[in-house]
């Protein structure tokens, strides 16, 4: 018996040991796991990612802390389950979200989607989720498990860098520089399209050649240079000088080109720079015409300035008209106006420069009485041709019927070009000198470009007009639908109404306007309408949700006593950022129908 006991004591104190043993051991385990929730916590709240878990058979759904957070919530504040977190997604989102939830359970797969969500504050947050589906036993679809990572600093970042990419190519591709992105050894990689209008090379053609190959023999040592210093980021760091160097065109003549070279980044391995190239050819070798292009400029410039500032056609043309005497000193200036889209005739206009001196008053006289059809004369063969016409001296000239029967009316050299809307030429602006006068192929050139930017200012008319009867023939159709339009913001509050609202519901429409639409309606509401409580609960909380309604009715109070019956639809509005902006929509009178 005292063997046993001792046995039996000994048996005790083991079990004892174990005991303790194994609750340390259950003590370190919670230690760990608790260690292990803490950090992953952490890594989720340091990367955004959040883990979420669903159950298919009671539509519940379990988010770590940091999903709660993505999604707006305090951690382990509701009871969430499919529903609540649809609703949550942003309404455009919806649809794909519940398709991809489909199709994961109905082919046992995976998914992957990036969705928008709508914090309950309405701030939009972009979210990735990438869940797996969760199989019983027997194979079947119980559930998902996945996570769900914030990535609206990533979309947003994205979305700054496609527009600085897009602001970019909109500079480069529209500058009269040669912008063009080389390799260290001289590769062309990038061309924008004043390659062509410079050099004559389509930049998809040039890519992949070496500059040297294009590059004058003797100034290959300059060129040479410059990739090296660009390529050592000198040209970062210091205000280098900007080489110029002569380069083939695709015709074979020889171009001076100014290059600014710096450099830009590196890319697989290869130093790329950025070269910035401007053909100074005529600066080298036609100072004299410096001056002369001066004042082209000047006038492309002004023009520009009246075109945008116009506010019509005549106008334009007037200023023009002053504009081109004042730069090229020529005595006489006007406008022949085309008659319409029937008439194909110039007509003469009282648009002369306000310098023309009285000794042309013969001449004004006959131009005032003069129509022109196709060919006839210098305004009828710009007419004709669309294109700028040069005449050295008019007196010589067998197609200029003012000139009579030739006696001396006191001018020789003219010119005209034509103001073109797309096409169709809207005008033709003709000068005149008192002494002959050599072609001026340049001015030519730079007064055709002045006549497309005067036809801007057609087009701009035309188009207002356009709009105009397009908003006319929408309003009025708007009008045969409905009684007036109403807009609210995002504070229900009304902002705008148009229409006959204050005709039907005799309350002036600016004591309306600040004030919510319950608000109002709370004074004017019939009794029965107050009444049905759960109409208009249901009502609210359509709003609530921000969506469209469409024929809801009620009847209303006049201030006279008298009661109306209403219509109304509505939509919502939301902002860029997809944020909700408020409602618009139309009321329309009912009571008589």
């Amino acid at each position: 018996l005292g063997v046993a006991l001792i046995l039996l004591v000994l048996a005790l104190a083991a079990v004892g040991t174990r005991y303790v043993t194994v609750m340390r051991e259950l003590r370190a385990s919670e230690e760990r796991y608790n260690g292990i929730s803490i950090q992953l916590s952490t890594e989720q709240s340091i990367t955004h990612i959040g883990s979420w878990r669903q159950q298919l058979e009671n539509d519940l759904i379990f988010w770590s802390d940091e999903t709660y957070r993505i999604f707006g919530y305090e951690p382990g504040a509701l009871q969430l389950t499919g529903s609540f977190f649809i609703e949550g997604a942003h309404p455009e989102d919806r649809k794909k979200l519940l398709q991809a939830w489909s199709e994961a359970a109905k082919n046992r797969t995976g998914y992957a989607i990036n969705h928008r969500v709508i914090q309950p504050g309405g701030a939009v947050r972009y979210v990735r989720e990438i869940a797996e589906v969760s199989l019983d036993d027997n194979g079947e679809v119980v559930g998902f498990i996945g996570t769900v990572q914030d990535i609206t600093d990533a979309i947003q970042t994205s979305t700054a860098l496609s527009n600085s990419e897009n602001h970019f190519r909109s500079i480069t591709e529209n500058v009269q520089d040669v912008i063009s992105i080389l390799l260290d050894d001289g590769t062309i990689v990038y061309g924008n399209p004043s390659l062509k209008e410079v050099l004559g090379y389509d930049p998809l053609n040039i890519i992949g050649e070496n500059v040297r190959d294009y590059i004058h023999p003797d100034d290959l040592n300059i060129a040479v240079r410059g990739i090296r210093i660009a390529a050592r980021k000198q040209s970062v760091q210091h205000n280098l000088p900007s080489p110029r160097i002569r380069v083939r065109r695709y015709d074979g003549a020889w171009r001076t080109l100014e290059i600014r070279a710096r450099y830009l980044d590196v890319q697989e391995g290869q130093t790329r720079f950025l070269a910035v190239s401007r053909d100074v050819t005529d600066i080298l070798t036609a100072n004299r015409d410096l001056q002369h292009n001066n004042k082209m400029l000047e006038l492309l410039g002004n023009i520009g300035i009246a075109a945008n500032s116009s506010q019509s056609l005549e106008e334009a043309l007037q200023l023009c008209v002053d504009e081109v005497c004042r730069i090229t000193d020529w005595p006489i200036g006007h406008a022949y106006i085309h008659g319409g889209d029937e008439d194909q005739q110039l007509l003469p206009s009282n648009i002369w420069n306000t310098s023309v001196s009285s000794s042309f008053a013969e001449f004004q006289r006959i131009t005032e009485m003069t129509n022109f059809s196709h060919g006839i004369g210098l305004p009828g063969r710009v007419f004709a041709s669309a294109q700028p016409a040069w005449i050295t001296d008019v007196m010589d000239d067998n197609n200029f019927p003012r000139a009579g029967n030739k006696e001396d009316i006191g001018l020789h050299g003219a010119f005209a070009f034509p103001v073109l809307s797309g096409d169709r030429v809207v005008a033709v602006l003709e000068f005149f000198h008192s002494v002959p006068a050599i072609p001026d192929h340049d001015l030519l050139a730079v007064l055709a470009k002045v006549g497309a930017q005067l036809g801007r200012v057609s087009e701009r008319r035309e188009a207002d007009i356009a709009i105009r009867e397009s908003e006319s023939r929408f309003r009025n159709f708007a009008e045969a639908a409905s009684d007036w339009f109403w807009e609210i913001d995002a504070n229900l509050c009304y902002t705008r109404f148009s229409g006959r609202n204050e005709e039907i519901s005799g309350i002036s429409s600016d004591k309306n306007v600040g004030h919510s639409r319950m608000e109002i309606l709370q004074d004017i509401l019939t009794e029965e309408e107050k009444a049905n409580v759960e109409k208009w609960a249901e009502h609210n909380a359509l709003m609530a949700r921000r969506e469209a309604f469409q024929d809801f009715s009620y009847s209303v109070n006049r201030p006279d006593g008298s009661v109306i019956h209403l219509r109304v639809n509505g939509l919502p509005t939301f902002d860029e950022e997809g944020l909700f902006a408020g409602y618009r929509g139309t009321a329309r009178d009912e009571t008589s129908e």
